[in-house]
C-alpha cells in the first residue's frame, strides 16, 4: 500500500499525466466554437465586455453536432438594465422565445431571463433552453449565457 501512494505521489509530484476521466469528448474551456459562429445565434456582447474562458466551456457532442450545451461568462463595463434591455431586444431576432418574464433580485442588482428555441430541422432537433443572467459585480456587469437542452 505504502508503495503504491509513493508512486502515486511521485506522478503528482513529477507532472506525469493522467486521464481525465471525467472530461466528455467535445468538452473544452476554449471559447472559439462561441466566436466562430457555431453559437452566432446567441448574441454575444460586442463591446465593453471580455469573456472570461476560465469560467466558461463549450460542449459539442462528437456524435451528434446538434446537440450544444455551453456556459458563456463575459464581464464588461455598461448598466445591468441596459444589457438585460439588449437581450430582450435580440434574442427574438434570433427566433429565441421568452419562458416569462425578467426575474429581477430584490436585494442585489441582478435579473435572471429564460427563453426556449424550438428545434430547427435544419441545423438544431432538440428543443434548447438558454438562461441569461445579468449582475452587478463591483463596478463591471457579469453576464452568463447558459445554454443547455430543454427536457421534456
Amino acid at each position: 500500500m505504502r508503495y503504491v501512494l509513493c508512486v502515486l505521489a511521485l506522478a503528482l509530484f513529477t507532472g506525469c499525466p493522467f486521464p481525465d476521466v471525467r472530461t466528455p469528448a467535445g468538452y473544452t474551456q476554449s471559447l472559439e466554437s462561441a466566436e466562430a459562429g457555431y453559437f452566432e445565434d446567441i448574441p454575444i456582447p460586442q463591446t465593453r465586455f471580455y469573456a472570461k474562458p476560465d469560467e466558461s466551456f463549450v460542449y459539442l457532442c462528437p456524435e451528434d453536432r446538434n446537440l450544444r450545451v455551453a456556459r458563456l461568462v463575459y464581464v464588461g463595463d455598461a448598466l445591468v438594465e441596459d444589457v438585460v434591455d439588449d437581450y430582450i431586444r435580440r434574442l427574438p431576432a434570433h427566433d429565441w422565445e421568452p419562458m416569462g418574464e425578467p426575474v429581477r433580485s430584490k436585494h442585489i442588482d441582478r435579473v435572471v431571463m429564460l427563453y426556449r428555441k424550438a428545434p430547427d430541422p435544419t441545423r438544431f432537433l432538440a428543443d434548447e433552453q438558454l438562461r441569461v443572467t445579468v449582475e452587478r459585480e463591483g463596478e463591471s456587469v457579469r453576464l452568463t449565457l447558459e445554454l443547455s437542452v430543454l427536457e421534456d
